[in-house]
């Protein structure tokens, strides 16, 4: 169980663009104006969970194969126990006479809402692989169906746009949604098809890891931002998507000193069915899911008899990209691979590490939203370079 206390404070700004222009805009006679330049929508929470599983797996080798069925029993109950409240108040104004503006009255209000929301999720989740071992002790090749799944919760974020709608509601003007529409999201369930290898060459110093897979997801969980002046991030559920790839792992000892890794991975993860009630996103790409993820890493090491034990110098990169920041995919970060460098001297209790991360200086970005029509972004890390020094005790307690 945990708690949580938010507090949400009004500025000026706010208060003028969100609240006071809104309600002007449908009483232009009769205006207001709010007492202070700030007040705060408070928000507390407490998000207990219930949760109990049962799980059975089978097992059946017969010669090379290797047979295995489970299935697991999942329920699970999220609660979400509120209470958000405010103090505050605002004046209209008589503007039938533009040039005679009268005090009409003042109108303090006071917002109290609490309860409890919740929902209980009964999931039967069954996976089937079969997996055939190679003769010769190269490896195997697999196959496997499994059902996925991931409970509905609670967006507390959204509470502040939850009061301010009720604030909003005693100046006459409509309620927009209420508490467990908005704030609730619903359980999101999945298909996954997997088929791979896993194999082994020139005596066990190559390994390859080849796998590809297809996921047919419905109602699948996404992290949006909502139109408008509503703020805040709130999880919610598309309505089908589909995902297609492919992943690459290499593992090589190119000798007692040199090891090279390498890993790739596609993933072309789409929208099959997605209608927000302002557009239809199908066919387009899910948002924050990358197409491709790589990794390259070569190592050298040596030991000398002297005063270094050891050394070991290490060039790696790592790729990222395409990411379509939103789901009409009109914002996107291109594929960018920073080169990061590091050589470690170890003697005895102490280890040197001289690094260096994104040494060809490559300009990305790692996170983009956009909210209340302003647009957000976050660069990634430019060139930076260091030094650590670690020194290891060990006191041989038991």
């Amino acid at each position: 169980c945990s708690s949580m206390i938010a507090p949400v404070t009004f500025g000026k700004v706010g208060i003028s663009k969100l609240i006071e222009e809104k309600r002007n805009e449908v009483n232009r006679f009769y205006p207001i104006k709010w007492h202070e330049d700030q007040f705060v929508l408070n928000s507390d929470f407490r998000h207990p969970t219930r949760g109990l599983g049962f799980y059975h797996n089978s097992n059946l080798s017969l010669g090379n194969w290797s047979l295995s069925a489970a299935i697991r029993l999942d329920i699970e109950e999220p609660k979400l126990d509120f209470h958000s409240f405010t103090s505050t108040g605002y004046t209209i104004w008589n503007m039938t006479d533009p040039e005679s503006p009268q005090f009409f009255k003042d109108v303090f209000v006071e917002l109290d809402e609490s309860g409890v929301l919740s929902h209980t999720y009964v999931e039967i989740l069954p996976k089937v692989t079969a997996l055939y071992n190679l003769d010769g002790g190269v490896g195997n090749v697999y196959a496997s169906v499994a059902k996925g799944y991931k409970p509905g919760g609670y967006n507390t974020q959204m509470f502040s746009d939850f009061l301010q709608q009720k604030l909003m509601a005693t100046m006459g003007l409509s309620e927009l949604y209420d508490a467990d529409q908005i704030i609730g999201y619903r359980p999101e369930r999945s298909w996954n098809y997997e088929v791979g290898a896993h194999l082994d060459f020139l005596d066990g110093d190559l390994s390859v890891d080849l796998a590809a897979f297809y996921v047919d997801c419905h109602d699948q969980q996404l992290t949006r931002f909502p139109n408008g002046t509503t703020t805040g991030r709130i999880m919610d559920n598309a309505g089908r998507t589909r995902s297609i790839g492919g992943e690459l792992a290499l593992r090589y000892n190119i000798s007692n000193h040199w090891l090279a890794n390498f890993s790739w991975g596609y993933a072309d993860a789409r929208f099959v069915d997605y209608n927000d009630g302002m557009s239809d996103f199908s066919g387009k790409h899910v948002p924050y899911a990358p197409l491709n993820t790589m990794f390259g890493q070569l190592i050298y090491e040596t030991t000398f008899n002297g005063f270094v034990d050891r050394l070991q110098a290490v060039v790696g990169v790592r790729g990222t990209g395409t990411i379509y920041w939103n789901e009409s995919n009109s914002s996107k970060q291109r594929f960018y691979a920073p080169v990061n460098l590091s050589l470690n001297l170890y003697s005895g209790i102490f280890s040197v590490k001289f690094w260096a991360e994104n040494v060809n200086a490559v300009k990305y970005s790692t996170f983009y939203f956009k909210s209340m029509g302003n647009e957000f972004i976050q660069r990634g890390a430019p060139f930076i370079c260091g030094m650590s020094l670690t020194m290891q005790l060990d006191f041989g307690l038991q």
